[in-house]
């Protein structure tokens, strides 16, 4: 009887330690779920972006290519250049060192690009203003072939100057 039992205990540890060891938590199935959820998040995101700006921009109330032209501007033209001189600032104070180039140029190219699909999320959530905000995200992506080219132009020349 002492033979059995100690081979039921060898092969219930050869058991753990061939499956049980290499699974999951006891509730880790729930970490693998959201897990699994979470990388759904994206590509929903760009379905719904895709459904508000397939028919391109629409002028709506109080939304007029004039303003929604202001806009793209602002957002790829202006704050690109704000955000150059801010680096331009911490570099010159010394808070921002210039031997990693490619953290610089980073920093600069992060600003240069258009608004993130969230945004049109929280408008879709919220039932605000999300055709304007597609109407504008249309023109701001089709915008920024143009001025993420020129930023990364702009941006490795000031690069290099510091």
């Amino acid at each position: 009887s002492s033979s059995s039992s100690s081979s039921s205990s060898s092969s219930s540890s050869w058991y753990y330690e061939t499956h049980v060891s290499e699974t999951l938590p006891p509730l880790g199935f729930v970490g693998d779920v959201i897990t699994r959820f979470g990388s759904t998040v994206v590509p929903l995101a760009l379905v719904m972006l895709g459904g508000k700006i397939a028919r391109g921009p629409s002028q709506s109330e109080g939304l007029c290519y004039g303003r929604i032209a202001v806009m793209c501007l602002c957002r790829l033209v202006l704050i690109p250049c704000l955000i150059a001189a801010v680096v331009v600032l911490l570099v010159r104070a010394g808070a921002l060192g210039t031997e990693n180039r490619l953290l610089l140029l980073v920093l600069l190219l992060e600003s240069a690009t258009p608004t993130a699909i969230n945004l049109i999320i929280m408008a879709m959530h919220h039932g605000a203003h999300v055709r304007e905000l597609g109407s504008f995200m249309f023109c701001a992506y089709l915008a920024s072939v143009f001025t993420i080219t020129g930023a990364t132009i702009f941006f490795c020349f000031l690069i290099d100057v510091l």
